[in-house]
């Protein structure tokens, strides 16, 4: 990826929504002191004397357009009418013309159709050779703020230094997503990455970074092996409260050889909830019910923070020999 922009294209249907990049990518070629190439691409499947036609005719309307644009007279810009499918015509034309960026405007909305096939841009981002700007709105102003989504590869660092280049005076802010089962549980905001991009440093110098995910904080982490960041239990849901769980243990659980079954499934269920702010209640229920490690109390519950006490007593606990007995879950009685 070149230090500047040497030439920039647009791509343009003459729509309204390319209109919207036309003028952007004007604002960018005369920021970044680059040529901009304008392309527009006319159905091959036409008969070759309405192909003529039209490209002419897009050929001097885009001309006009770009002669009146601001500052238009001093941007060295030239306008190209191609001929073929817009996606794979237009990424050729930046193969051959050596293009350093591409802009195009958001594609029409159509919600059926996106679903069935890829859009027209969908298809030319992955084919073409150079980034590519998608407008999705006009604004007559310098982009203020850049959000940058980072997955740490080196891709991620080379689109976080195009997005300075792009807009160097914007304010960048880094973030990063972790997907897992429960979604609610886990965020992280990647927050000095941005200082690396404008020392044209990041994924390269194993600068570090700082991570918050669930309330916990995690600073200087080094950003290419994440070691030191918050593990999954740390990084939990700060929500919480009391919480009962009603278990089926009469005696047809035992007469149906489901007994370790619901047994199991109890023990992933509390598992599950380890190191975030519940305090769990399981209630047994036969002929009459009972609460787990409530003695003659009727209420009992295990605090989940409690790793070395509660949580212990309710998952591994000690007999007297030393070894794990399972355990109050494992005392789960069924159909006594």
């Amino acid at each position: 990826m070149p230090d500047t922009f040497r030439t920039i294209a647009i791509a343009t249907d003459l729509s309204e929504r390319g209109d919207r990049a036309f003028d952007r990518a004007f604002r960018l070629a005369a920021a970044q002191g680059a040529r901009l190439m304008i392309f527009s691409v006319v159905d091959d499947h036409l008969p070759e004397d309405m192909q003529e036609t039209m490209a002419e005719g897009t050929r001097v309307r885009l001309e006009k357009a770009a002669a009146a644009q601001p500052g238009a007279d001093t941007l060295d810009w030239s306008v190209t009418v191609l001929c073929g499918t817009p996606d794979t015509a237009l990424a050729q034309a930046i193969g051959a013309h050596g293009i350093d960026l591409l802009v195009v405007g958001l594609h029409r909305h159509r919600p059926f159709m996106d679903l069935l096939r890829e859009t027209t841009m969908e298809r030319l981002v992955k084919l073409a050779d150079c980034p590519v700007l998608i407008v999705r709105t006009a604004s007559p102003a310098p982009y203020g703020t850049v959000l940058a989504a980072l997955d740490f590869a080196p891709a991620s660092g080379r689109a976080l230094r195009l997005a300075h280049r792009l807009a160097p005076e914007a304010a960048l802010h880094g973030v990063h997503a972790v997907h897992i089962d429960n979604e609610e549980r886990f965020s992280a905001v990647v927050k000095r990455a941005v200082e690396t991009a404008k020392a044209h440093e990041f994924a390269e110098s194993g600068d570090k970074i700082s991570i918050t995910a669930g309330g916990t904080n995690r600073e200087l982490i080094d950003a290419r092996s994440l070691l030191g960041a918050p593990s999954f239990i740390e990084a939990r849901s700060r929500c919480g409260g009391p919480l009962t769980l009603v278990v089926d243990t009469s005696g047809s659980i035992n007469s149906a050889g489901a007994s370790g079954t619901v047994t199991s499934a109890v023990r992933g269920f509390a598992e599950t909830l380890v190191g975030t702010p519940v305090q769990l209640q399981i209630v047994e229920f036969d002929n009459e019910a009972d609460t787990l490690g409530g003695g003659s109390a009727w209420h009992r519950y295990f605090d989940l923070l409690d790793i070395d006490g509660d949580v212990r007593e309710l998952l591994t606990d000690y007999n007297m020999n030393g070894s794990a007995d399972g355990g109050q879950i494992n005392r789960l009685n069924y159909g006594g």
